[in-house]
């Protein structure tokens, strides 16, 4: 089951950065799996799917692609329809190919 980034900044986030924090109102299946940019897309990379407890929003909202940790539930509230967030679960996808390489800072 593939998974999605269709909002941008999120998208460029795991492609930059070869990690990013997503919220899902449904289950996904965890392990290795393909991501696209949206439905009928083809494949941006191969990643590996974790689900996190969602404990620490601020924590996690640094790797969201997001600037704020409000930016971050805004977002996931209005492409949920789930307002309370009462079926927000949390994932870890990290890309497995193509490698991830990060540019050093000088």
């Amino acid at each position: 089951m593939v998974i999605s980034f269709s909002l941008e900044n999120v998208r460029n986030h795991l492609l930059e950065n070869g990690i990013v924090y997503t919220l899902r109102s449904k289950p996904h299946k965890e392990g290795k799996d393909w991501a696209n940019s949206g439905r009928c897309t083809k494949k941006i990379a191969e990643v590996v799917i974790t689900e996190f407890p969602f404990d620490d929003p601020l924590y996690y909202s640094k790797q969201s692609g997001f600037e704020t940790l409000k930016q971050w539930m805004d977002a996931y509230c209005k492409l949920n329809h789930d307002p309370t967030m009462k079926k927000a679960r949390l994932y870890r996808v990290e890309v497995i190919y193509p490698p991830h390489i990060k540019e050093e800072e000088n």
